[in-house]
């Protein structure tokens, strides 16, 4: 059933225990261990996107930020004890943006994510993948069972590293553009034809690339002029690639 949306890969799902021990003892400290826990004995948790992707694509380096799903938000209670050593902001999930020891978090409801409400779905985390933009941003690790969840476009992200568009409806295009070229260079991730049909028909010239790279990375990425002609490089492939569905889109910088 297409609800589910659950599919199995012997290669992903036997690296569920190492991630768990990567995650507990690699990036979580003694009290960020221990605070995680204390949430997932109250609700159930979900590890989220970028971290997953990392690691089962071995880039395990330098990362620092971790995207949180939780069941019942409300219902987490904390002694003064960690809340005094949290610094706690509104993010832009209608969550919240922790810094713990250094670990900066980012936890939400998952009945709150944009995808749940746009599509008006169940709020389970087999429609939370269906709500990703990109195809390697579909995958969840259940920290309660210590399982991952994901999709047919996350196997074959993991198995080709080519980089596609799952769920078309974005609020933040902008951001959705930057990270295409971002990851296609920083990783070398080629594009499919769905995500290149997409980069032609959502990028405008008006896009404030320069504000949301400096918000959501701390500096500017790269010149709009670049990234115009990234753009209409991608466009003038289009009529070549439709012909050949699976042919890729390499972006050189």
């Amino acid at each position: 059933m297409d609800k589910i949306y659950r599919k199995h890969d012997p290669e992903i799902d036997s690296q569920a225990d190492l991630f768990s021990y990567y995650l507990n003892y690699q990036i979580l400290d003694g009290e960020s261990r221990d605070l995680l826990r204390i949430i997932s004995n109250q609700t159930k948790v979900y590890i989220f996107s970028g971290i997953i992707r990392n690691f089962l694509t071995n880039h395990t380096h330098n990362i620092r930020d971790i995207d949180i799903v939780v069941q019942d938000f409300d219902n987490i209670k904390l002694k003064f004890e960690y809340w005094r050593k949290l610094f706690v902001e509104r993010n832009s999930f209608g969550g919240y943006k922790i810094t713990f020891n250094n670990l900066k978090i980012d936890v939400w409801s998952i009945k709150q994510t944009w995808g749940i409400r746009k599509k008006g779905v169940d709020a389970i985390p087999e429609e939370l993948i269906k709500t990703a933009f990109f195809n390697f941003s579909g995958i969840v690790y259940d920290y309660n069972k210590r399982v991952f969840i994901y999709g047919s476009p996350f196997i074959e992200f993991y198995h080709t590293r080519i980089m596609d568009v799952v769920f078309w409806l974005n609020p933040n295009p902008t951001l959705c553009v930057l990270n295409t070229i971002y990851y296609a260079t920083k990783y070398g991730y080629p594009l499919k034809y769905n995500l290149c049909v997409w980069l032609a028909n959502h990028y405008s010239s008006d896009m404030d690339f320069d504000s949301v790279s400096i918000h959501h990375f701390g500096h500017i990425l790269f010149d709009k002029h670049l990234i115009y002609k990234i753009i209409q490089d991608i466009k003038d492939s289009l009529p070549i690639m439709s012909n050949h569905r699976n042919s890729k889109y390499i972006i050189y910088l």
